[in-house]
């Protein structure tokens, strides 16, 4: 979305940007115990990758149970232990984008949500992305998979930006 917002403007009405950032390098900044928990979604048995990359994206006021983790895969559409083969390449692509400079000259409605406790992409980088819109920031309770874990309060913030920028 940002991509788009930025290369074809006439065509983008407005932004939903949620629990994300401009600036790919972001996407490998980790703090020494996430990072730790990051490379456990990569070793051991399918079953502790699984639960370390539940604890990678969940809130962690929703302790890892087996209902809370078959939800999260019947949302993500896989076993939360098998990242899709083309997980490793979008990082990597990611990493090299650095959208702010063209951010900056996007007048559209936006919405820029974080999740508090979101790993893969900390509040600090939400607000950063916001600040450069020039739009408010929302930060919610919750961790990366917010959007799943409490779609209720995502879904009726972004019903809320969606009537307004219509």
């Amino acid at each position: 979305a940002q991509d788009m917002a930025v290369r074809a403007p006439e065509r983008v009405a407005s932004l939903a940007l949620l629990c994300t950032f401009a600036r790919g390098r972001s996407a490998l900044s980790f703090r020494p115990a996430d990072l730790w928990l990051n490379l456990r979604t990569a070793v051991g048995t399918a079953e502790m990758r699984r639960r370390a990359f539940y604890e990678l994206v969940a809130d962690p006021a929703l302790p890892a149970d087996e209902g809370r983790i078959a939800a999260l895969e019947e949302a993500f559409g896989r076993p939360l232990h098998a990242l899709p083969p083309a997980a490793t390449s979008q990082l990597m692509a990611l990493t090299r984008a650095d959208l702010r400079e063209g951010l900056a000259d996007v007048r559209v409605p936006a919405l820029v949500m974080s999740a508090t406790h979101d790993r893969l992409a900390p509040p600090a980088q939400g607000r950063e992305l916001a600040e450069i819109l020039g739009v408010p920031f929302v930060e919610v309770p919750g961790g990366h998979a917010v959007p799943v874990q409490d779609a209720p309060r995502v879904n009726g913030l972004l019903r809320e930006h969606l009537e307004r920028a219509s």
